[in-house]
């Protein structure tokens, strides 16, 4: 029982129990302390290492990673619709538009409902960022949207243009955002910058996909004259459904704007193969616009068609009898490519032949009539008519086509008739007819008419018919005793022609060879007369070989004597066109060569330049080349010579010879040869001359 004050009798009795307590007390705590003091190493100083308490780890590590992960998604989400919405309210373009393009995929929902909540924003600048975030957003998937629609109907045009730079990204483009542009542009409010942005955006849009082409084609009549151009043009590289697109191509062959129009004619091109007959017509329709550039597109857009067919015919005769001149007269030349297979067109034609009021038309229809041949014939009437038309072109497309289509006396008395014409076109037409009558004229029939030419007729006309009688040879005979006559005629060129008639008749050559000779001397004694003498010059020179009875003559004219340098040059060429019948008169020619004035010395080539420009030395050369290789040994003698001149003009013609000159090789060989000539300028020369002979007999 334990023991308290109340059990003791006195105080004194607890006295020895409390201090015995106190010292066991005390005793308790030395040893406590003691044990402290050498358990903690105060005793013995050494580091002390303090073990942490390890934190709990949840058992379930993946949740908590998720879990991390939600809240730095969230706080990235966070910080992402913070930067959008300061970019969008202070109209920061560069900005959104860089958000929407880097964003985490789960950012889609909130970025697009960031953008519809300030899709209304009073700020022009707000919405126009809007416009470029959402463009940005919809790059990589393109597709319609709602808001970014709405925006393009925006007052504030600055919001336009922004839609319509974002649009520029969407590849292809939804249908929807093409048909709200137009809508845009169309509207009177747009300004022109809008409209203009718009077109240039259409433009980037090619090639277009087919279904932005039924847009195009549905909204072809908008009233915004920036897109008009750019649709048509658009519409022209397209395909279009010819069933639809040839009205829409006409509207726009009608338009205003040359540019529509041109681009309407390559729709219509378009549509060659599929419908070839109605594109034909309307091409050819177009040829009669006011506009420069549209007939030159049309006319180019007929010349992608090639040859026309026999199955083009229909629409060719139909465009024959309506439109304007130019698309009757191109029509008239389509008709006439066809030839024979043109007949069923003959009708129309003859009708366009008798249209005096537009003489184009009426050349175009005669020429095409021409072209059918031998099956115009029922109409030839028109064409004979066309010959009395005060229109030079007409008369000279009747020529043409009349030597085409009929090759009897009448139609060969009126094409001579014609080559007498003041207008030196229709007098070409008439004799190139006659040269092209096949077969050419040479009957008994045709040789009464071109005798019957030749009394009271024009000098052309007379000339053409001996010029006939020459290429007729033989058979000409008839007319012989004319051209004797004619060889008096007071016209050089009747003179000359008639003199090359009787060339080609045997038993008359010497004697229009004797009249000729006297008739040249007679001529180059008088200034006067030189037209006549260059006359007679050349008809020695035309008669070639067969003229060489007049070597004498011309040896006198290329005397000592005073002539002029045409008459000099004229019977140079005389010579040289006899052949190897001139080489008598070399050595008269070899009196006509010059040395150069103050030759260059630089080039052998800058030499031989200026040797030839001295007098006569290139025709001298190129007639004593022409005599071929009968010339050589004449051309020796000048190498034997000691004057350099002779050598060097002797090279020239071996050069001049080319192949001929094949036996002159080892002369030139020898020139060619330093040791055996001293002169440079011949050596050199010799090495050319050699190199080019040769080269020219491998050939």
């Amino acid at each position: 029982m334990p023991v308290s004050e109340a059990n003791q009798p006195n105080g004194k009795s607890k006295g020895i129990p409390t201090v015995i307590l106190a010292i066991g007390g005390a005793f308790l705590g030395m040893v406590v302390a003691v044990a402290i003091f050498f358990g903690s190493g105060m005793a013995d100083p050494k580091p002390v290492v303090t073990k942490l308490k390890e934190p709990e780890v949840p058992k379930d590590t993946a949740a908590a990673k998720a879990k991390l992960k939600a809240r730095k998604t969230e706080q990235a989400g966070s910080q992402f619709e913070t930067r959008l919405k300061d970019a969008l309210v202070s109209g920061n373009t560069a900005l959104a538009t860089r958000l929407a393009t880097t964003k985490e995929p789960a950012m889609a929902g909130p970025f697009l409902a960031i953008c519809r909540q300030y899709v209304g924003d009073p700020k022009p600048s707000t919405r126009a960022a809007v416009a470029s975030a959402l463009g940005a957003h919809l790059a990589d998937k393109p597709a319609e949207d709602a808001d970014l629609l709405k925006l393009m109907d925006d007052a504030d045009k600055k919001v336009v243009l922004s839609c319509i730079d974002s649009l520029e990204g969407l590849k292809p483009c939804p249908v929807g955002y093409v048909r709200k542009a137009f809508s845009v542009a169309g509207k009177s409010s747009t300004g022109p910058e809008v409209r203009e942005r718009i077109a240039g955006w259409f433009r980037n849009l090619t090639p277009l996909p087919d279904n932005l082409v039924t847009v195009f084609a549905l909204e072809a009549d908008t009233k915004a004259a920036e897109l008009r151009p750019v649709v048509a043009e658009e519409l022209s590289q397209g395909k279009i459904d010819p069933k639809n697109g040839m009205d829409l191509a006409r509207k726009f062959v009608a338009d205003a704007n040359p540019k529509v129009a041109a681009a309407g004619i390559r729709m219509i091109s378009q549509f060659r193969n599929a419908n070839r007959a109605e594109a034909l017509s309307a091409l050819l329709v177009a040829l009669d616009s006011a506009h420069a550039d549209i007939r030159e597109t049309s006319a180019a857009e007929l010349g992608s068609f090639g040859k026309m067919e026999s199955a083009d015919l229909p629409a060719i005769i139909k465009s024959l009898g309506q439109g304007g001149d130019e698309s009757r007269s191109r029509a008239c030349v389509l008709a006439g490519s066809l030839g024979e297979q043109a007949k069923p067109a003959l009708g129309a034609l003859a009708k366009l032949a008798k249209a005096p009021s537009s003489p184009t038309l009426m050349a175009a229809a005669i020429s095409a009539m021409g072209m059918l041949g031998k099956a115009a014939e029922p109409e030839i009437g028109a064409v004979r008519d066309g010959l009395a038309s005060n229109n030079a072109a007409v008369r000279g497309a009747s020529l043409v086509a009349l030597a085409k289509i009929s090759r009897d006396a009448k139609s060969l008395a009126a094409l001579l008739e014609s080559v007498g014409d003041a207008d030196p076109v229709v007098s070409k037409a008439a004799s190139s007819g006659i040269d092209s009558m096949a077969p050419p004229p040479g009957t008994p029939e045709d040789l009464k008419v071109l005798e019957s030419m030749l009394s009271g007729k024009p000098p052309q006309v007379r000339a053409k018919v001996f010029s006939i009688a020459a290429a007729l040879g033989p058979n000409a005979k008839p007319l012989a005793a004319k051209a004797m006559e004619a060889l008096d005629d007071s016209d050089s060129s009747v003179m000359v022609q008639a003199g090359l008639a009787l060339m080609s008749q045997p038993d008359r050559q010497a004697a229009a060879l004797a009249k000729m000779q006297q008739g040249l001397l007679g001529a180059v004694s008088s200034p006067a007369k030189e037209p006549l003498a260059l006359a007679w010059l050349d008809f020695i020179a035309k008669s070639g070989p067969k003229a060489a009875p007049a070597i004498a003559t011309l040896r006198r004219v290329l005397g000592p004597e005073q002539r002029t340098g045409a008459i000099l040059e004229g019977a140079i060429k005389a010579a040289g066109a006899m052949g190897k019948e001139g080489i008598p008169l070399v050595p008269d020619l070899l009196n006509h060569v010059g040395e150069p004035v103050n030759p260059p010395t630089d080039t052998i080539d800058n030499f031989t330049a200026a040797f030839l420009k001295a007098r006569h030395n290139q025709a001298v050369v190129n007639a004593i080349a022409a005599m071929g290789p009968m010339a050589i040994p004449e051309m020796e003698k000048l190498i034997a010579r000691p004057q350099i001149g002779a050598r060097f003009f002797a090279l020239l013609v071996f050069d001049a010879m080319g192949a001929e000159a094949k036996d002159a090789i080892p002369a030139i060989r020898k020139l060619a040869s330093a040791d055996n000539e001293k002169s440079p300028l011949v050596n050199g020369t010799a090495v050319t001359v050699l190199g080019r002979v040769e080269a020219a007999i491998r050939k």
